[in-house]
């Protein structure tokens, strides 16, 4: 599922991801967030690529 993105990242060697999700939060990479600066107020998170799966909105 749409969690699963940093594991299928880390198996492809990507190191520089970014994903949004469902309700428009932006999920990246420590790499990526390196490279991407938000004009305005966006909703973000940093997650490493050795994290567990990101739960879907609205999972509990």
């Amino acid at each position: 599922g749409p969690g699963d993105w940093p594991a299928v990242a880390r198996d492809l060697g990507l190191d520089q991801v970014l994903v949004i999700d469902e309700a428009g939060k932006v999920h990246q990479t420590p790499a990526m967030a390196e490279r991407v600066r938000f004009t305005g107020n966006v909703d973000h998170v940093v997650v490493p690529l050795g994290a567990k799966p990101v739960p879907e909105p609205g999972a509990e």
